[in-house]
C-alpha cells in the first residue's frame, strides 16, 4: 500500500513538473499590467468650437467629462511570446471592458474610430470658412507610451511592457498642399 501511494505521489509530482516545464516553454501564464487612456486633444476641441461658432451655435460645449473617454483604465492582460501585447491589443481590451466601440482601417494599422469620434480630413472651404482654421488638417488618433510618442512602430505592432501607460488622443496635423 505504501509503495502504491509513493508511486502515485511520484507520478503526480512528475506530471506537475512536466506541466510547469511546458508552461514555461510556451509562455503560459504570462501577464502584464498596463493602463489605457483615451482623450480628445485640444486642437480637436478648438476645431469643434470654431465649427459650431461658424454654424451659429455659440452655446456649443464639449463637457469636461466627455473630453476623457477612458481615464487610465488598468488592465491585466495575459499573453505569450506568439501573441504579444501591442498598443492596439491593449486598446481593444480596454474598449471591450468599457463597452466602447472602436474600429481600425482596413489594414488594421491605424485607428479610425473610438466611441463616436472618428478620424477625418478638414479642407478649408471659402464658402464656409472656420475662423482660425485656414489650412488642410488631418485629424487622427495618435498614441503615447509613458508620456512619449514612440519613435518606431504603429499601433498594431508597438509592443508594450509591464507597467506601461498608453494614451490615445484625437489630434491633428497640418497637411502641406503640393505645388502645382
Amino acid at each position: 500500500m505504501k509503495k502504491r501511494i509513493s508511486r502515485i505521489l511520484a507520478l503526480s509530482l512528475a506530471v506537475l513538473m512536466l506541466a510547469a516545464f511546458m508552461c514555461s516553454m510556451s509562455g503560459c501564464g504570462k501577464s502584464m499590467k498596463v493602463k489605457v487612456g483615451v482623450k480628445l486633444g485640444e486642437d480637436y476641441i478648438n476645431y469643434k468650437y470654431a465649427e459650431a461658432k461658424r454654424d451659429g451655435n455659440d452655446d456649443f460645449i464639449i463637457p469636461a467629462n466627455e473630453r476623457t473617454i477612458l481615464n487610465n483604465l488598468e488592465l491585466r492582460i495575459n499573453y505569450d511570446d506568439e501573441d504579444p501585447v501591442t498598443a492596439l491589443r491593449a486598446l481593444r481590451e480596454a474598449c471591450a471592458n468599457s463597452t466602447i466601440t472602436f474600429q481600425t482601417n482596413a489594414s488594421g494599422q491605424s485607428i479610425e474610430t473610438i466611441g463616436s469620434y472618428s478620424t477625418f480630413l478638414y479642407t478649408p472651404d471659402a464658402n464656409k470658412p472656420i475662423e482660425g482654421f485656414d489650412e488642410t488638417l488631418s485629424f487622427f488618433w495618435s498614441f503615447t507610451v509613458n508620456g512619449k510618442e514612440p519613435e518606431e512602430g504603429r499601433v498594431n505592432n508597438y509592443e508594450l511592457k509591464d507597467g506601461d501607460v498608453i494614451m490615445f488622443t484625437l489630434t491633428s496635423q497640418g497637411i502641406e498642399e503640393e505645388a502645382e
